[in-house]
């Protein structure tokens, strides 16, 4: 029986380290021990926050391989957990759990409600946030970028093939998100709010 520390979806120690989310992984020859469902997301989080001692922006670290493996793998049992068709829950969840995509659906309401983007520095101010959260989430999650950590690490290359393709739809419907913003007139993006919160725990 051997074990090491890592993001486990279903660890009873994931259960318990709810500030992390992670637990450990034991194996007996080429099986793993899974006994609980996770409860937090340890890499969803905002990688920059604010220093309670100076108040200041702390930066963090650069994720690792490691770190991103985990977070694509925990991204993906949230997403098979979603058997709805569309997988509207599955992307409520990621719009709470990511900066990116909650910017962008916040964004995408916002333009195409009665008000629309408005005129002048206000539409000016609007399709620019939607363009930094486009390019934020790009630079994070377009799947090309990914290739090395999908490789390289044996967690996330057992199912490269099915991470990629749910980074795919989440980065393509990122895409029609900024576009909405940009021609509002446009947009065939159902909002997430036509779906009920109370259908979306995962």
């Amino acid at each position: 029986l051997r074990c090491r520390k890592d993001w486990n979806p279903n660890s009873e120690a994931a259960g318990f380290e709810k500030d992390t989310g992670w637990g450990y992984v034991c194996s007996v020859n080429q099986y793993k021990i899974h006994r609980a469902d996770p409860t937090t997301n340890p890499e969803a989080k905002i990688r920059n926050d604010t220093d309670p001692a100076t108040g200041k922006e702390r930066v963090r670290a650069p994720e690792t391989d490691a770190q991103k493996c985990a977070r694509l793998r925990h991204y993906k049992y949230k997403y098979d957990l979603d058997a709805t068709e569309g997988k509207p829950k599955f992307r409520r969840w990621l719009a709470s759990a990511h900066s990116g995509f909650a910017q962008l659906e916040k964004l995408r309401d916002h333009a195409t409600s009665d008000g629309g983007t408005g005129v002048g520095k206000v539409r000016e101010i609007i399709e620019e946030r939607a363009n930094k959260a486009y390019k934020a989430i790009s630079r994070e999650l377009h799947p090309d970028k990914l290739t090395s950590t999908l490789r390289t690490r044996r967690e996330c290359a057992e199912d490269a093939d099915g991470i990629r393709a749910m980074l795919k739809e989440q980065f393509d419907r990122a895409t029609d998100l900024k576009n909405c913003v940009l021609k509002p007139l446009r947009c065939e993006v159902a909002s997430l709010h036509d779906v009920r919160a109370k259908h979306d725990e995962l």
